[in-house]
């Protein structure tokens, strides 16, 4: 009797002792600190877009207003040269011109670049030294010479469209890009260039730029430039000079009889 107590007492302590074991062994757990995170990313919109349109120059004019048209219509200036060969002369113009279209709003920094071609040909004479060295041609006269500082006839206007239509740009000294011989043209064109931030939206802040000419040859309704216009009609003819020039005439330094223009607009994204 007294033995089977004391099996009691001891298998007794025993599930008391593995009930202590399993307590124990439970606050034995590491310490445990989580955290999750998700992210994603998409690639930055570009979007930008320049587009070219329009020519300046043609083969033939209309008439009355002197703007390029084709050789089916009435014109009043025609090229005799091959296809291609277009020309300009006095009274000539063109009021569409060609447009550059800068669009898009992209979402990095980018820089904006308008590059002229520093090896732009334009049209002008000039006297040597000022003096009454050039041929006459408008009198009939073999004794009539002119003095004429340089005269560059066929003159540019810029024109800037950010969405409320085109008006004409106006450089960093508050002067009117109008009418102006091709070196400021250059300079406002290249003005123009700059840095735009992120989310710009480049057809408000550039737009698109137009560039149109003109060549006037009855400035204020005179016939101010009678005497220049003649004698590069007459040097491109390869007329004999009479008078002649005295000293001879230099193409490319005394006079030029061709013009043109290499633009180039670019856009590139800022690192």
């Amino acid at each position: 009797m007294k033995k089977n107590k004391m099996m009691r007492l001891a298998s007794a302590m025993m599930v008391l002792t593995l009930m202590s074991t399993s307590v124990i062994s439970g606050t034995f757990a590491k310490y445990v600190t989580s955290d999750s995170a998700t992210d994603t990313a998409r690639v930055a919109k570009w979007g930008v877009e320049v587009t070219a349109s329009g020519t300046l120059f043609a083969e033939t004019y209309k008439k009355t207003v002197n703007t390029p048209g084709d050789g089916n219509a009435s014109v009043s200036v025609k090229s005799n040269g091959a296809a291609g060969d277009n020309v300009v002369a006095p009274g000539t113009q063109n009021d569409e011109g060609i447009t550059f279209a800068i669009t898009g709003t992209p979402e990095v920094d980018v820089q904006v670049d308008v590059d002229v071609d520093d090896s732009i040909a334009r049209i002008f004479l000039a006297s040597t030294n000022g003096a009454e060295t050039l041929p006459d041609m408008t009198t009939g006269d073999d004794t009539d010479y002119f003095a004429t500082g340089e005269y560059e006839p066929v003159k540019y206007t810029l024109w800037q469209n950010k969405g409320a239509g085109f008006v004409v740009v106006t450089d960093t000294d508050d002067n009117l890009v109008e009418n102006v011989g091709i070196a400021t043209l250059e300079e406002a064109l290249e003005g123009i260039s700059g840095a735009y931030s992120a989310n710009d939206n480049l057809a408000k802040e550039v737009g698109t730029l137009k560039i149109t000419w003109k060549w006037d040859f009855d400035d204020n309704n005179a016939g101010t430039y009678d005497k220049q216009d003649t004698l590069l009609g007459a040097l491109a003819a390869n007329t004999t000079l009479v008078p002649a020039p005295n000293p001879a005439l230099v193409d490319g330094t005394d006079y030029n009889l061709t013009t043109g223009l290499t633009l180039t607009v670019s856009v590139t994204q800022i690192d």
